[in-house]
């Protein structure tokens, strides 16, 4: 529920201040239904079967975990078979900039096995500049 994502938003700000500040992402999966919450400049994507690609998040929530200002922010939403759930940091979405950038290098991916997306977008990220720490988790639905 979004009460419990804030208690751990909440108690990992608190936990962390005075220490490195982080950006949090997370996303639970049940079915055809997803739910999650982050905190700083993290991004999830939306990718269905046909190629579209959705920015499901807003990301102008800039406090990040430890700067005691967190404030859990959430996203839920439906995916159909064979859509991916992209989930990135900002050191990764930030140097490609552009939603075109970003479906860029998980399409030319699709056909691939899974785990080459991730290292596609953070080839393409590192390719564009790198200025921060990157990650990029993908998530695939199942017929």
């Amino acid at each position: 529920t979004a009460d419990t994502w804030g208690k751990w938003i909440h108690l990992l700000d608190s936990h962390l201040m005075g220490l490195s500040q982080s950006t949090f992402i997370g996303i639970a999966v049940l079915e055809d239904c997803f739910v999650g919450g982050y905190a700083g400049d993290s991004r999830a994507y939306l990718s269905t079967s046909d190629g579209r690609i959705q920015l499901l998040n807003d990301s102008t929530m800039k406090f990040r975990l430890g700067s005691g200002q967190a404030k859990p922010t959430f996203l839920t939403g439906r995916w159909r078979a064979r859509d991916l759930l992209v989930l990135m940091t900002d050191g990764a979405w930030t140097p490609l900039g552009n939603l075109p950038m970003v479906q860029r290098a998980i399409v030319k991916q699709i056909g691939r096995h899974l785990s080459d997306v991730p290292l596609s977008i953070l080839d393409s990220a590192s390719r564009a500049g790198r200025a921060d720490d990157m990650t990029a988790v993908v998530l695939r639905k199942g017929a």
